[in-house]
């Protein structure tokens, strides 16, 4: 069985006042033929960080915006999985605060590249979940003054 699995993100807005929540969706779609375990959770952290996404923002004097929240994330629980259906997607939706996980403060693009990866088999549980790294295609939003 070839496993085609694609990484999507995309910004609600284009726009975002200064101080406004950036909301970004990030999608897992499957291309493949058959069902296949995916670990649905998509928990935010720092690229290294336990969790399955992290997103690396370009700001817009071409610094790296670093993920500054403090979490504690453990191990995905069996309700955290799901099957992933031919031809279909799971998804999450991120509200960025401006001051909390990444400082979205200054006036200007952005450029956003999501990564997800899962080194979670879920064999704890029964399940064979893919594992796996991926990268969606980065997106633009802007911040204005």
């Amino acid at each position: 069985m070839e496993i085609k699995l694609k990484l999507e993100a995309e910004s609600m807005k284009d726009f975002y006042a200064t101080g406004e929540d950036v909301v970004i969706r990030v999608y897992l779609f499957s291309f493949s033929d058959d069902p296949l375990w995916a670990n649905a959770r998509m928990a935010l952290n720092r690229p290294a960080g336990v969790g399955e996404m992290s997103f690396h923002i370009i700001g817009p004097s071409g610094e790296v915006i670093p993920f500054q929240a403090r979490l504690r994330i453990g191990a995905a629980e069996r309700d955290e999985f799901a099957i992933l259906q031919p031809w279909r997607c799971v998804g999450r939706q991120y509200d960025l605060e401006p001051n909390f996980e990444f400082y979205l403060r200054m006036p200007g693009n952005y450029r956003l590249t999501a990564d997800y990866h899962n080194d979670d088999t879920g064999h704890d549980w029964g399940l064979d979940a893919w594992i796996g790294s991926l990268k969606a295609e980065t997106i633009q939003f802007e911040v204005l003054a």
